[in-house]
């Protein structure tokens, strides 16, 4: 999980069955090497009791505590091997001569008798034909209301930052609400308990399962661990498997490093104290509980640390620094120590045999080497077996692991699932490189060659199983995606994810229609910042609801969509528009080839005589449910090609239902574009396009001449005979290369007849219209306030503080280039800056817009200005709104052509470039108006603002009703 889970911080962010009767377990000889002082089996977690020596070669004595007192002469001497029936640290010391060492290792002792004696079995095929719910625990269902407070001030539903209800008995009862969905897997947030509440400068609880206290109880918001039982074995009835969400990266946040710790006293160590963390200063498990480096040996603080003792990750643009430092605060566990290793495998072969769990996410495995993952996984140690082997053992022979690494890098997300050499580790990972893409396609408008590239990678980049890649638009670590985008487009995204192979993932709620990334499902439940819910969302007719159950039902029923090979057909890469790709099962044939078909532009295109690798006759018929005015079927033409409309924002599956049928017959006149030439460079908004054609038109037929198969654009051609010439306009055009095409229009797009394209570059250059200077220091917040900037470090700069603002159009499509005090990018954000969300408000001229306010923000716009469009820009997502639907607590509608962002740190600017198609197409903007503020944003909602600034929030104000906004320009109009 990133780290803006962890009390909105930063950005960033699987046992044994034999029987009922105990029976001591056959240790293991694994001994620790290379220290001379060691323990045989070395520690971990055990079933039952475990004999243990202590080992020190011609040791002229040994002596050892089991009680956490560092060992001395007067300690217990050691003679003998020690048996173990509880839980016990073992700390030793041995003498030889006028040597001393110490060492210390913990056996953790699972003695309970309550193993389940039948474990549900994997589903077969690898998991291809499941489709996964995340369910976040705390939000989904609230069945026990007497859990919800335990007495902490950890709980309240006005407010993300605490417990708000919801429970495993919540989740049993609403199993048919979930399973009617049709998904098959719910994956649950971890219900281990946690650290609850972390007061002072974070202001944030556990909630989320995130900050381990306890790896082997579950959290008493949630209920017991036969409550837990009790879920699992009802979504086992009903045919639900149950992944639970797992952490060996970190436990909760107890203590703090200013820099790397080199003996058990430096005095860069420090407990979190003032307010304590709650309802423990420390884990209450051991051994994590022992979190004061204070009461080791040296030796034992070099050799056998339970923890990395070490400060936050401050450079998040090298990943080595990820394995072993802080992540927001969080304890670091030492996962490089082989007792860690063995404790982490035990703890989560134990949730096996208590519960029976199907699977494990894995979260923040970026954090941890990718080698880690290997015996973690998979090592087959006698009595010491990795999570899937393990599970094997108990029948279930696909455990599936996968992890969250968060990253665009297919590379660094392959090398968690497999090895350079080939050494297996995770079976997959959350597929994030993807999720970039659907975003920057199905959200911002951007190039649809965007998943192009991804696709393309993901068979090469070296992934153990490519098609068991996790597939989601959103989760509970981003903004959902119905907040950054139109319905259409969020539809289209999950056709999109339901139609290509790999495990799709839904998110709660999405079902409901929510925008609150972690919203609760229950009334009275989290809302939104001071807002609860009125009502239950659990409503089985929504549209929502309804079209998720339609598109699943899609996938389940045609499994060319699930065991299908996918083959890209047509992209753009300049733009938005269409994408497509053919998805073919095996040898294909009828029901075993699907062509799907994406437009994520805003005009109907025309798709031209495109290849479908597929055979003249081939007969697909649509699929539902899909968007847009669709043809209900289409026909190969000679070569296996098709032209058909796809209408805007919208998306058709077509399904090969008959062979060797006949299609129409184009007519026999060919039509060719002659000027301009290929790759001419064109800079005017005004062109003659001309050509030839084979025979004169007949009566009825037209020729019309178009752009990137925009048809409702198109200009109609006169004709001369054979010659033809058409005046086309590129004012709303924007920079970069295009396609002309010539099209003889008979009025069925199955007989008309389509030139080839002629491939050009628009370069019309950007002129700087207008430049205004912004005070320095002046980031303190409107007239009246007096804010001041969270504590952390990496706010020291000023990164709000606008400083100057250019602005340069080209027709309808302009620049702001905003100059910055300083220009961050120390989290890693995918687009390239963080630390600051610029708010570009854009006025019309002439507009007759009523809008004034910043939603969300609790601002008026000052100078009367009203706005018709708005544009925000975070350092992982972009949105842009149109006035309609605005209100104080709405952004407006949804815009889905965004701005393309260019980053320069050197000169500290940040620019905008905005196409006349994201704001209506306009062809001048003289006389049209730019208001800009910045903020900063946290989980997709505005950073906090309080009386106190604390490490992550604000100062000066109270955010419930002050203005969020730190920095703000005049109004710029463009002349």
């Amino acid at each position: 999980m990133k780290k803006t889970l962890f009390f909105s911080y930063l950005f960033l962010i699987f046992i044994l069955f034999s029987s009922c009767i105990p029976q001591q377990e056959e240790t293991t000889t694994t001994t620790m090497t290379p220290k001379e002082l060691s323990f045989s089996p070395i520690g971990g977690m055990y079933k039952n009791s475990v004999e243990v020596s202590i080992n020190y070669t011609n040791a002229d004595a040994i002596y050892y505590t089991t009680d956490n007192s560092t060992p001395t002469t007067n300690s217990t001497k050691y003679t003998s091997p020690i048996t173990l029936t509880s839980s016990t640290l073992i700390r030793t010391m041995g003498v030889k001569g006028s040597t001393i060492k110490y060492a210390m290792s913990y056996f953790d002792i699972d003695s309970s008798t309550n193993d389940i004696t039948s474990h549900y079995q994997s589903p077969s095929n690898q998991w291809k034909d499941e489709v996964i719910y995340l369910a976040m625990i705390d939000r989904f269902a609230d069945g026990d209301t007497t859990n919800n407070n335990q007495g902490y001030d950890e709980y309240g539903t006005t407010t993300e930052a605490k417990y708000s209800g919801g429970d495993f008995k919540g989740l049993t009862n609403k199993l048919d609400y979930i399973k009617s969905l049709g998904v098959t897997t719910i994956w649950i947030t971890p219900p281990i308990k946690n650290e609850w509440w972390l007061g002072g400068t974070s202001n944030y609880g556990g909630y989320h399962g995130y900050w381990a206290s306890d790896f082997k109880n579950v959290d008493p918001h949630f209920g017991t661990i036969q409550d837990y039982k009790d879920f699992v074995d009802a979504a086992h009835s009903k045919g639900l498997r149950v992944i639970q969400d797992i952490v060996v990266n970190h436990v909760g946040d107890y203590f703090t490093c200013t820099t790397k710790l080199t003996s058990p006293t430096d005095t860069s160590f420090s407990l979190i104290t003032n307010p304590n963390p709650k309802p423990s200063t420390a884990p209450e498990q051991m051994p994590w509980k022992l979190n004061n480096p204070s009461i080791f040996t040296q030796d034992e603080f070099d050799n056998n640390s339970f923890y990395h003792w070490t400060p936050n990750i401050t450079d998040y643009s090298d990943i080595t620094k990820y394995y072993d430092n802080q992540m927001s605060g969080l304890d670091d566990i030492n996962t490089d120590n082989p007792v860690v290793a063995n404790l982490m495998r035990g703890y989560f072969r134990y949730w096996i045999d208590k519960v029976g769990i199907d699977g494990y996410r894995v979260d923040t495995v970026l954090y941890v080497k990718p080698e880690f993952f290997e015996d973690f996984t998979n090592s087959t140690e006698t009595n010491n077996k990795g999570i899937r082997e393990y599970a094997k053992e108990k029948g279930k022979s696909d455990f599936i692991m996968f992890g969250e690494t968060y990253n665009q890098s297919d590379a660094v997300n392959a090398s968690y699932t497999k090895s350079a050499d080939g050494k297996n580790r995770l079976d997959s990972i959350i597929y994030f490189p993807l999720r970039y893409s659907i975003i920057k396609v199905f959200a911002e408008g951007k190039n649809t060659s965007e998943l192009t590239t991804s696709l393309n990678k993901r068979y090469t980049a070296g992934y153990a199983n490519p098609d068991k890649l996790v597939t989601f638009i959103d989760n509970h670590d981003v903004a959902r995606f119905l907040s950054l985008s139109t319905d259409n487009m969020t539809k289209s995204a999950y056709a999109f994810i339901m139609t290509i192979p790999g495990i799709p993932k839904i998110y709660y709620g999405s079902e409901q229609g929510l925008k609150e990334m972690r919203g609760s499902l229950f009334n009275g439940g989290f809302a939104g910042e001071n807002k609860t819910n009125s009502s239950d969302l659990y409503d089985t007719n929504t549209s929502w609801y309804i079209f998720l159950k339609d598109i699943i039902s899609l996938r389940k029923n045609n499994s060319v969509f699930r065991n299908g090979t996918l083959k890209i057909l047509k992209d753009n890469s300049n733009s938005s528009g269409i994408f497509s790709y053919k998805m073919v099962e095996g040898t294909g044939g009828v029901d075993k080839e699907a062509i799907v078909f994406f437009n994520t532009s805003g005009s109907d295109l025309l798709i031209a005589d495109m290849t479908t690798d597929g055979e003249k006759g081939d007969k697909f018929d649509l699929l539902q449910p899909s968007l847009g005015t669709q043809t209900t079927s289409f026909t190969l033409k000679d070569g296996g090609i098709i032209s058909i409309n796809i209408p805007k924002q919208s998306y058709g599956i077509f399904l090969l239902k008959q062979k060797s049928q006949t299609p129409p017959t184009p007519i026999t006149n060919t039509i060719t574009i002659t000027s301009p030439t290929k790759d001419a460079s064109i800079d005017t908004n005004d062109i003659t396009v001309s050509g030839t054609i084979d025979s004169a038109l007949s009566t009825g037929q037209t020729i019309k001449v178009f752009i990137d198969g925009n048809i409702d654009s198109s200009a109609t051609a006169t004709v001369t005979l054979t010659s033809w010439t058409a005046n086309v306009s590129l004012e709303t055009t924007s920079n970069g290369y295009h396609k002309i095409y010539a099209m003889i229009d008979t009025g069925n797009i199955e007989t008309s007849v389509i030139s080839q394209p002629t491939i050009f570059e628009f370069t019309k250059p950007f002129v700087e219209a207008i430049t205004i200077t912004d005070p320095e220091s002046d980031d303190k917040g409107p007239a009246g306030f007096n804010y001041t900037l969270p504590t952390d470090i990496s706010f020291a700069t000023h990164l709000q503080d606008i400083l100057k603002v250019k602005v340069s159009t080209s027709g309808g499509s302009f620049k702001v280039e905003l100059t910055m005090k300083d220009v961050s990018s120390v989290w890693n954000p995918s687009n390239g800056f963080d630390h600051v969300v610029p708010s570009i408000f854009i006025q019309k001229k002439d507009s007759t817009s009523t809008i004034d306010i910043n939603p969300k923000h609790n601002y008026t716009i000052p100078n009367s200005f009203k706005w018709d469009y708005l544009f925000m820009g975070a350092g992982w997502n972009f949105s842009m709104y149109e006035k309609t639907g605005a209100t104080t607590s709405e952004y407006g509608t949804a815009v889905t052509t965004l701005p393309i962002c260019k980053v320069d740190k050197t000169n500290k600017t940040l620019t905008f470039t905005f196409s006349s198609s994201s704001i209506g197409n306009p062809t001048n903007l003289s006389g049209w108006k730019i208001y800009i503020s910045t903020w900063d944003e946290d989980n997709g909602t505005p950073r906090r603002l309080k009386t106190t600034a604390t490490a992550y929030e604000f100062g000066g104000g109270d955010g419930t009703k002050d203005p969020l906004v730190i920095d703000e320009t005049d109004i710029i109009t463009i002349p």
